[in-house]
């Protein structure tokens, strides 16, 4: 007698919140997904690092990065140029390890978060979350894992297999020159999408100072 295939396994639950989770501020929520691309320049009038537009084009954050000195350190700014958040790379650790602040500050006293890696040799991309007042890091705020699709990331609520936020990787092949990559970032319904658009950015400036 012939076995019937195994039922498929669950499929990650992808669906907007029903209430809002800020990190960064309860404005970056709104009741609707939101669509964003992230343009990496190759060549900029100004100095951002990249650009992050809306579904209309309309221009909602800056990033500049720094790779010099003894820390990596990127920043998520306003369209003005002011910083929202600083993320630094702690060189010194076991961990991949990057630290998120609130404004354009270092400070212990204005830490938002913690992204490192679980393991110290990873197979598949995978980094967990911890915000800071998250004492104890036995369980991950949020956490991101590289989908089925390998130009594709997922962002998760917790340890769960709730998808709060996704990444794709996409190129625009007409403006290669003055473009290095772009990202589609879609941030499902009351998610914070400024903390999403800094998490990718800190996953960017990784493969850039590593030159993957």
């Amino acid at each position: 007698m012939v076995s019937p295939p195994a039922p498929p396994a669950p499929a990650p639950k992808i669906m907007g919140l029903e209430t809002p989770v800020w990190v960064i501020g309860a404005q970056y929520c709104v009741a609707y997904d939101v669509e964003l691309k992230v343009v990496e320049k190759a060549i900029s009038l100004d100095d951002a690092s990249a650009s992050v537009t809306d579904a209309n084009g309309n221009m909602i954050f800056k990033l500049k990065g720094r790779f010099l000195g003894i820390h990596d350190k990127r920043w998520l700014c306003d369209v003005n140029g002011v910083p929202i958040v600083t993320m630094q790379k702690k060189l010194r650790s076991v961990h991949w390890r990057w630290n998120m602040f609130r404004g354009d500050s270092t400070k212990h006293d204005n830490l938002i978060c913690t992204i490192r890696q679980p393991n110290i040799i990873q197979i598949k991309l995978e980094f967990h979350v911890f915000l800071a007042g998250n004492k104890s890091k036995e369980t991950c705020d949020f956490k991101i894992k590289k989908g089925n699709n390998s130009m594709q990331v997922n962002f998760y609520l917790g340890n769960t297999d709730r998808i709060i936020a996704q990444m794709n990787v996409r190129q625009n092949m007409t403006t290669m020159v003055l473009e290095q990559d772009a990202y589609g970032l879609t941030i499902f319904t009351n998610m914070d999408y400024a903390f999403i658009v800094a998490m990718t950015s800190i996953l960017d400036a990784d493969r850039d100072s590593s030159g993957s």
